[in-house]
């Protein structure tokens, strides 16, 4: 859907480098989709989708979480490279599930095992390389490790300005980032605080980057992300993306998480969002959001429906486990 609503190339979500290695790839024929997926020991048919892609999704960078070089070449092993454009290397999340496992901001603080992850990559994948960091505690650490992702051969570094300990709602610190493009002869992507294709040209400009990643923004109205005249409101742009998923058999609990996680900048939550917290059918999620749009357009007030039948609770964060890395 983000490359239906402008964007250029999409990042996936951070794999984890064990966890692909253990998935086997399928042709989904039904749904003209490639799978990365688990199959349950049972034998039961139960499996785990890890990553799905089809060709409305290219070009599609995959975003892998790893600690070393022996892990690095065994998830790019895994990785059909027919079904990619490119590989990036998570040096940024600061949640504890991937520091604690010597990924992510950890790769920060470890030059040599970050220079031994690059490299191996780069010797032996067909597809570019490339990295996305955080602020180092200065500007001249934060040029070195630039300077050495260079020198291994990345072919770009995307820079989240804001530093390890920092979370979305301390101001990204776009300031910074000029001396660190100046710093490199590779493309340097932008990162933090991009909300809508109103900043975009701004945040090039500020930044000097060649180009910017778009995060939270895209989750929150993905309509109004990249491009301008594509707008809509967001409950119609949540309505198209249920449909999608389960045009795609997307998991339910993916699917939920997503769905709150798109309203969660709202400072006053309606009542449909509650609905939804309770439901545990997408058909449901559909009429719910179907009712509040004409509910808005017609303007009435937001008072509960007397035909609810949802039922059950869910945690979006839980199902997660970790926040957005942005």
């Amino acid at each position: 859907m983000c490359r239906e609503y402008g964007a250029d190339i999409v990042w996936s979500e951070e794999l984890i480098d064990r966890k692909v290695c253990t998935t086997k790839r399928q042709v989904n024929e039904k749904l003209g989709t490639v799978e990365y997926v688990i199959d349950k020991p049972s034998g039961g048919g139960n499996r785990t989708v890890v990553w799905s892609t089809c060709p409305q999704d290219r070009p599609t960078v995959i975003q892998i979480g790893t600690g070393s070089g022996e892990w690095a070449l065994k998830t790019l092993n895994a990785l059909d490279p027919n079904d990619y454009d490119g590989l990036d290397v998570n040096m940024g999340c600061p949640e504890h599930f991937s520091v604690s496992g010597g990924m992510g901001s950890a790769l920060l603080k470890d030059p040599k095992r970050t220079e031994d992850i690059v490299k191996t990559l780069v010797r032996n994948s067909t597809k570019p390389i490339t990295c996305k960091i955080r602020l180092l505690p200065t500007i001249e650490q934060t040029i070195d490790f630039m300077k050495m992702l260079e020198q291994c051969g990345a072919k770009a570094i995307t820079i989240h300005a804001r530093y390890v300990s920092q979370r979305p709602r301390v101001p990204a610190h776009t300031q910074l980032v000029p001396e660190l493009v100046k710093s490199v002869s590779v493309p340097v992507i932008y990162n933090g605080d991009v909300f809508t294709w109103k900043d975009i040209e701004r945040l090039k400009q500020e930044s000097g980057c060649s180009s910017v990643m778009v995060g939270r923004g895209a989750l929150w109205n993905m309509s109004t992300a990249f491009v301008e005249g594509k707008e809509k409101p967001a409950l119609e742009v949540c309505r198209e993306y249920v449909r999608r998923c389960l045009e795609y058999e997307n998991p339910i609990s993916f699917t939920k998480y997503t769905v709150l996680r798109m309203f969660e900048n709202l400072p006053k939550k309606g009542l449909w969002y509650q609905e939804i917290i309770r439901s545990k059918s997408e058909l449901i999620w559909l009429d719910i959001i179907d009712r509040e749009i004409e509910r808005i357009r017609q303007g009435l007030p937001d008072v509960p429906p007397t035909d609810a039948s949802t039922t059950g609770r869910i945690d979006a964060k839980k199902l997660a486990g970790l926040e957005d890395d942005e």
